[in-house]
């Protein structure tokens, strides 16, 4: 797939660049290579990547497990006030 160089002078004008000539043949290059490689992942069937996913990746149940004690997390906190971390004020009310 080839990309022309009035398409990458308009995208360029969208993304509101000033290319040089030079800097159009390098990019429609690039584009050009970006969008052969996008095919070639488009011929990849995707039953295969998913079951590889599966098998490859086993998962563990989702089961409620005990918390860790306050006193513990807090230990390490630099501020603490209320059993609850501390930390700079970073929105103004307005």
């Amino acid at each position: 797939m080839s990309i022309s160089k009035e398409e990458v002078i308009k995208i360029a004008k969208l993304s509101r660049l000033e290319l040089k000539e030079d800097e159009v043949e390098f990019f429609s290059a690039q584009i050009k290579n970006i969008l052969e490689f996008v095919n070639k992942l488009n011929e990849v069937k995707a039953e295969l990547l998913e079951e590889e996913y599966s098998d490859s990746t086993p998962l563990r149940k989702d089961e409620p497990e005990t918390s860790l004690e306050v006193d513990k997390v807090l230990l390490n906190a630099p501020a603490k006030r209320l059993n609850m971390f501390e930390v700079p004020k970073i929105v103004d009310a307005n």
